[in-house]
């Protein structure tokens, strides 16, 4: 699930043992000029975006596990490492 901080509170409240990832950039500055690059924002929703980060980014230790996107080939790396320490849940 891609999820904001509200929606996994919801997640973790019914499934407690649920496993989270908290994924940003490096800095707000670096998500910026990421948005920035990318082209397909207006100045509007570049500004909204990085508002939701400040008021997000506080929550990160409140999520199993923080992952910093350098790139997302490594993010997804880190998040399969996460995932396959957790064996199989089957029985």
């Amino acid at each position: 699930l891609e999820i904001d901080v509200q929606g996994r509170a919801q997640v973790v409240e019914q499934f407690p043992g649920a496993v989270t990832f908290f994924v940003r950039p490096e800095s707000l500055e670096v998500l910026e000029q990421r948005l920035r690059d990318r082209k397909t924002e207006n100045e509007e929703t570049i500004r909204r975006r990085l508002e939701v980060a400040r008021q997000e980014w506080p929550f990160a230790s409140h999520y199993t596990h923080e992952i910093i996107n350098h790139s997302v080939d490594l993010a997804v790396d880190e998040i399969c490492q996460h995932l396959n320490q957790l064996g199989d849940p089957t029985p």
